[in-house]
């Protein structure tokens, strides 16, 4: 009887480690800890997309005011962008 033939891995890769926050890291003493870095890198840009989309809505709804604009008199590209196509 003939063995079954395994597929041929072109490449071996070691599964990288997941980003943690509480793991210990004796040997990395003094380096940046880059998963806390990334943790606040995201909750900066959620904080800026959210402020900024609350600005957005409150030009639609009128409660900003630019002079010289508004969102009925702004191009139809403008206007289309809020609303979402299913």
């Amino acid at each position: 009887m003939s063995k079954a033939l395994q597929p041929k891995r072109l490449l071996e890769v070691e599964a990288l480690q997941p980003i943690s926050l509480t793991r210990t890291l004796s040997s990395r003493a003094g380096r940046t800890r880059w998963a806390l870095v990334l943790m606040w890198f995201c909750r900066l840009c959620a904080t800026v997309w959210l402020f900024a989309g609350l600005l957005h809505w409150a030009f639609i709804l009128g409660v900003i005011v630019i002079p010289g604009s508004s969102f009925e008199t702004s191009a139809p590209p403008e206007n289309a962008a809020p609303v979402p196509v299913t």
